[in-house]
């Protein structure tokens, strides 16, 4: 069906995790049988990594599940907007604890200005999300998109290119982390992973833009990922979240040896490059355990009764206890 065709029509897929067991690495959770729970909420961007994605996260956890809720156009306020009125798969995932709620918005949403309308309209839903992401309980983390190929042909004035759509992006999202309301702590750096390319095109004399270009490999169209990209923004991914580099299991085959490894340290510096207001999720420097403050949990007691209390402990590491 074309882009056209599609674009009028709200899809959304919960894929769960159904995949078939690979070789693993020696990764964060194989040594003592850890499960990692995660989520995964966005648009066609989601949609075109999700799978590589998936399984790079049952590489590092073979005991894991992860769900992806996407759509060819759906922003966050669309998906918060289902939840709120009460479909699915929203009311139904939004409501199951998980380790982490990696939430994408469109690369459009969040090329915006820090003073404008639509950067309030983004924070305010981002903000409703981390309310719910608490309730979960989940941590909510930011999936920073990459830019369009060619800019936002909407905006050619001010994003007429890759690199000025893309610092919008990064700026936008200093200043959200900015914002405490947010509710925001971490982030996954896939637009600076595609930056990074970029960059090193052009450090080579060779035009991002041609065909056969580091860059323009990473793009199946003008926004969504190829292969080869969703390879790199799996590893970023990896990195992002269990600081685990990438197995050989999730190279393309149409990929060489030289590029899988120049990938995978592109994505480090994607992370290792951060601005200082910015942080992974690997980088929670929390205690592993933590007890969660429930509402409704004061108690009168008169003297000489007894009550009975549980205590609700959420073990982070998945540590025997």
């Amino acid at each position: 069906m074309a882009d056209s065709m599609r674009a009028q029509l709200i899809m959304a897929v919960l894929l769960f995790s159904m995949l078939p067991a690979y070789e693993a690495q020696s990764g964060s959770g194989m040594s003592d049988g850890a499960t990692m729970d995660v989520i995964l909420v966005g648009d066609r961007v989601i949609d075109s990594v999700g799978s590589e994605v998936e399984i790079g996260i049952q590489e590092s956890y073979p005991d894991s599940t992860t769900q992806i809720i996407s759509g060819h156009n759906l922003g966050l306020d669309d998906h918060l907007r289902f939840y709120e009125d009460g479909l699915t798969p929203w009311s139904t995932v939004f409501e199951d604890q998980a380790d982490f709620l990696i939430l994408q918005p469109k690369s459009t949403d969040i090329a915006v200005q820090p003073e404008s309308s639509g950067h309030e309209s983004i924070l305010t839903t981002l903000e409703k999300i981390a309310e719910i992401a608490d309730g979960m309980p989940a941590d909510p983390v930011l999936f920073v998109p990459w830019a369009h190929k060619n800019g936002d042909s909407d905006r050619p004035i001010t994003m007429g290119d890759f690199l000025s759509m893309d610092s919008i992006i990064m700026n936008a999202t200093i200043s959200l982390f900015d914002n405490v309301s947010s509710g925001l702590r971490y982030v996954i750096p896939a637009g600076a992973a595609f930056n990074i390319v970029y960059m090193d095109d052009m450090a080579m004399g060779i035009n991002p833009l041609d065909q056969s270009s580091n860059f323009s490999s990473l793009y199946s169209n003008e926004v969504e990922a190829s292969e080869i990209g969703a390879y790199l923004i799996a590893c970023t991914v990896l990195i992002s979240l269990f600081n685990d580099d990438c197995s050989p299991n999730l190279r393309p085959s149409s990929m060489d040896v030289n590029t899988s490894i120049y990938l995978i340290e592109v994505a480090r510096r994607a992370v290792e490059d951060l601005p200082d207001s910015l942080a992974t999720p690997y980088e929670d420097d929390r205690a592993p355990v933590r007890f969660r403050n429930l509402a409704g949990g004061t108690y009168t007691i008169q003297p000489g009764s007894s009550i009975g209390v549980t205590l609700f402990v959420r073990n982070f590491a998945e540590e025997d206890r």
